[in-house]
């Protein structure tokens, strides 16, 4: 393929005989048109399906959309093309979409790209006009309302909000009485049947006209101060800067001008519509817009163009001022073929490194002897079955690896004319350390020991995470560490099941992805735990109960502690004995957590000690909770002490 710095006429070799076009629409790598006939053509690329032929293949030359969902008989009025997508508007008021649709832009309800038109979902609406923007659509239905779908990152849907909407939603702001609509990158915009401008969506550069650099989630009213008809007649946005064309044919640009794109003589930014300097007698009858250059129809059918102009974009003239495009020629043979590959190589930072830790490709001497530098294709597979594009503006990308292996990065640089030139460089991605688990199952509370081995030398930190929500952080060494499963850290019993503990090292090159330590399988408990009080031998006498004394026993997990309440009644009174070692006044159940005593178990036996136990009628009780959290029966026992 050939960059051109004038016009050339595009093929229509293959079309059936007397195709004549009458509207043309571009979008970021591919072109459409609409023959008279009300069928569709689109060529250039092809990897999300937006030539809508189904081929998935690129094409250098117009090929027909296949009908898709299209009723028999309808014909396409009106198309328009975004990114990676293109829609449709049909003589019956719908509009069809096919092409990428990874935010919803093809406004079907899905995020699947579709390879052939598809309807947009809103049932009942009869569509006028619509515009597709980067990865957005809007259409206008009648009554002047108008409907967006998409992304919505910066407010481009106009909804008041920045969430993506895979069907149409009406924008707000000034709700009905628009008479056109266009679609920029991330904004849009669209004049009243009074010649009002409303914007909205990004506007870093000032892009909306408003007066500010902030972005519009709703309809927001480009600012007049500068336009003496004080109406628009149409209006073009685009990724940075907006222009539009008042009733008499003056031009006016607002937005990022860094390449004189806003058409005033000097390099700058506008955040409100600036006049753009015209040729002297010139008025124009249409505008379209590029990245940053611009373009415009005279009223004597002469193209002007202005702006960057490093492609040869403008067909000829100053750079920041319109100058007359150069006259189009008859088609003419092409010239010789391009047969060299470009040329180009790639440097990684790491060959060897670990699963998760990040290696940074570089690209370096990325060029071709007729292709510019934005034709050319740079594909990056990386071995295990996944690839990256880079952009002309990207000489970087990282990549991770989530698996261990060796790995062959291949770099495939593609001219226009399909010349390829590719490099390769084998990776080595491991995963570091040996586990090994002393146990591979454990009851609540009982302890298990993982040993690490095989640490990597310059190894800083070994983080373990053990599946319960409590995390461990190592030293960057061979060890052994130990740990028991009660409760989650979030709080809760860990459940009986499958626990898998995951390890994370970490070097001067990063993190690795947690790696699988094992798996242990926490047991279920089904027994309750059993408590019971010993009596003494003389049970009338305070000195036989200074110290209580009982068993306490369980068939699972264990016993946790013993939960002892003694209450003590003389005089019409009632005292209950506390873990502060000291006999309270009590008076009822708001006092019943104040009782309670929790004692520990040894060899299947617990004691507590009741301090300055005194004649009356002493009643305790005992109840055993077991490391799984099962509480047995309450044992108890009630016994009048007489004698000292």
């Amino acid at each position: 393929m050939v960059a051109r710095s004038t016009p050339v006429a595009v093929s229509t070799a293959g079309l059936p005989s007397g195709t004549a076009f009458t509207k043309i629409t571009t979008g970021d790598d591919h072109s459409c048109a609409l023959a008279a006939a009300g069928t569709a053509y689109c060529w250039g690329w092809n990897f999300r399906g937006q030539l809508g032929n189904l081929s998935g293949a690129d094409e250098p030359a117009p090929v027909a959309v296949v009908r898709g969902e299209l009723p028999a008989g309808a014909v396409f009025t009106a198309l328009t093309a975004g990114d990676t997508h293109t829609c449709g508007l049909t003589d019956a008021g719908v509009v069809y979409c096919w092409g990428g649709n990874r935010a919803g832009q093809l406004g079907d309800g899905t995020t699947g790209d579709r390879g052939t038109p598809a309807a947009v979902s809103l049932a009942g609406t009869r569509f006028t006009a619509v515009a597709a923007g980067g990865n957005h659509t809007c259409g206008l239905a009648t009554g002047g309302v108008v409907y967006c779908w998409g992304e919505n990152a910066a407010g481009q849907l106009g909804d008041g909000t920045t969430s993506i909407r895979l069907t149409p939603v009406a924008v707000a702001g000034i709700g009905s009485g628009f008479a056109t609509i266009a679609a920029g990158f991330q904004d849009t915009c669209g004049l009243t049947t009074a010649g009002a401008a409303y914007c909205w969506g990004g506007n870093t550069f000032g892009q909306l006209g408003d007066g500010t650099s902030t972005n519009r989630l709703t309809a927001t009213a480009v600012s007049m101060r500068n336009v003496p008809a004080g109406r628009f007649a149409a209006i073009q946005p685009t990724w940075t800067h907006t222009c539009a064309l008042t009733a008499d044919g003056k031009a006016y640009c607002w937005g990022l001008g860094q390449a004189w794109e806003l058409g005033g003589g000097e390099n700058y930014q506008e955040t409100t519509p600036a006049p753009v300097v015209m040729p002297t007698g010139v008025t124009f009858a249409g505008l379209t817009l590029g990245y940053e250059h611009s373009c415009a129809r005279s009223t004597t059918d002469v193209a002007y163009c202005w702006g960057r102009n490093d492609e040869g974009q403008l067909g000829m003239g100053l750079p920041w001022r319109p100058g007359k495009v150069a006259d189009f020629p008859d088609p003419a043979l092409p010239g010789p073929p391009d047969t060299t590959a470009p040329s180009g190589s790639f440097a990684v930072n790491l060959s060897s490194f670990w699963v998760g830790q990040r290696t940074t490709l570089t690209l370096s001497g990325v060029t071709d002897d007729v292709s510019g530098s934005a034709a050319i294709a740079r594909v990056v597979a990386w071995g295990d079955g996944t690839t990256s594009t880079l952009s002309a503006a990207q000489v970087s990308i990282g990549k991770q690896y989530t698996k261990a292996g060796r790995f062959t990065i291949t770099l495939t640089l593609s001219d226009a004319a399909g010349n390829k030139r590719t490099q390769s460089s084998v990776v080595t991605v491991t995963a570091p350390g040996a586990f090994r688990l002393d146990r591979t199952s454990v009851s609540h509370h009982q302890p298990f020991k993982i040993t690490i081995a095989a640490v990597p030398a310059g190894t800083t930190r070994i983080t373990m995470n053990w599946g319960d929500g409590y995390v461990s952080n190592l030293a960057g060494a061979n060890q052994a560490v130990s740990h028991s499963y009660y409760h989650k850290n979030e709080g809760g019993l860990v459940p009986a099941g499958t626990v898998k503990p995951t390890a994370v090292f970490t070097n001067a090159a990063g993190s690795t992805v947690p790696i699988a330590v094992g798996a242990l399988t926490v047991k279920k408990d089904s027994w309750n735990p059993k408590a019971a009080i010993t009596k003494p031998s003389r049970p009338t006498q305070v000195s036989s109960w200074k110290t209580l004394r009982g068993t306490a026993t369980d068939q699972g997990s264990g016993v946790h502690y013993v939960r002892v309440v003694a209450k003590r009644a003389s005089g019409g009174k009632t005292f209950c004995y506390t873990a502060k070692k000291t006999w309270i006044r009590y008076r009822g159940s708001s006092d019943a957590a104040k009782c309670r005593v929790d004692v520990k178990a040894t060899g299947g036996r617990w004691s507590l000690a009741l301090k300055g136990l005194a004649k009356g009628k002493l009643t305790v009780t005992a109840v055993a909770t077991d490391w799984s959290d099962r509480s047995g029966k309450v044992a108890g026992v009630s016994q009048q002490l007489t004698r000292s």
